[in-house]
């Protein structure tokens, strides 16, 4: 099963169960984020960090998290 399968699955069934105002919020959200255009400033694969992050952040620890959006 492809990983889109296996996501839409889960989809389904969280989107079966949890109540209706929770999924509707769920999916206003996501079309809020998508309309603001976020995901066209985002950094894409290969993209290096901006230099005033890493400026900032000097030498301490940085955690990366991804996010696999809807849009």
């Amino acid at each position: 099963m492809s990983l889109q399968k296996r996501l839409d699955a889960i989809r389904k069934g969280f989107e079966a169960q949890a109540p209706a105002e929770a999924v509707e919020a769920i999916h206003r959200a996501t079309d809020e984020l998508r309309d603001s255009g976020q995901h066209e400033r985002a950094l894409k694969e290969g993209d290096r960090v901006p230099q005033p992050v890493i400026d900032r952040l000097g030498d301490r620890p940085l955690v990366v998290t991804f996010y696999r959006g809807r849009w």
